[in-house]
């Protein structure tokens, strides 16, 4: 399964940037190998893009999420042409601070086929190394959503609902078993609110 990374902006830390979303996709297909999900992470280009210019409101002094989710499936669509595979999900990247009211603080966010992921507040007190682990849990995270996962009690799984950047730090880049069998099911295993997830 191909997963589509759209990177908007200046992505990484002060090094190489390539090579921080080199290794950040790599680890994105490590968390979901464990969980017995193949995904192949591809640049969609392979290049950073633009952010979008309707993504900004002067007002707020934020960048609307709406779209970036465009910007991504424009990207898909235009993959899809080249390649002549379907992509399935993708994940977009941004550096810039991003909201969707009522929510004004956000690091990221889904819909059923495209993930966002904002590294402007993961960027907090985080050396290169610390913000490559938050980019990682958060994307694992939002693509998390994508496949139909709900957020999870279990504090040491990806899928747990982080307050601030020390929870995000807190947690493993990988899914609890519960949400693992999710994943492996398709989104088919039935669950009823906080009840179906690990406690």
């Amino acid at each position: 399964m191909i997963v589509g990374v759209v990177p908007s902006g200046r992505i990484g830390g002060k090094e190489n940037r390539i090579k921080f979303l080199e290794n950040m996709m790599k680890e994105i297909e490590k968390s979901f190998k464990k969980a017995h999900i193949d995904i192949s992470c591809q640049m969609i280009p392979k290049k950073a893009v633009n952010i979008p210019k309707l993504a900004y409101n002067e007002l707020v002094g934020k960048h609307l999420t709406q779209p970036f989710f465009d910007l991504g499936m424009e990207m898909k669509n235009k993959a899809e042409k080249v390649i002549a595979e379907e992509i399935k999900k993708v994940l977009v990247l941004t550096d810039v601070d991003i909201y969707d009211p009522p929510y004004i603080e956000l690091y990221g966010q889904a819909d059923d086929s495209i993930a966002l992921v904002s590294i402007f507040r993961l960027k907090n007190k985080a050396t290169n190394t610390k913000l490559l682990e938050r980019t990682i849990k958060e994307s694992v995270h939002e693509l998390g959503h994508t496949f139909g996962l709900k957020h999870c009690k279990n504090k040491n799984c990806v899928m747990n609902f982080s307050l601030n950047e020390y929870d995000i730090d807190d947690k493993a880049q990988f899914f609890c078993k519960t949400c693992s069998k999710v994943l492996e099911t398709d989104g088919r295993e039935t669950w009823r609110s906080w009840d179906w997830a690990e406690v």
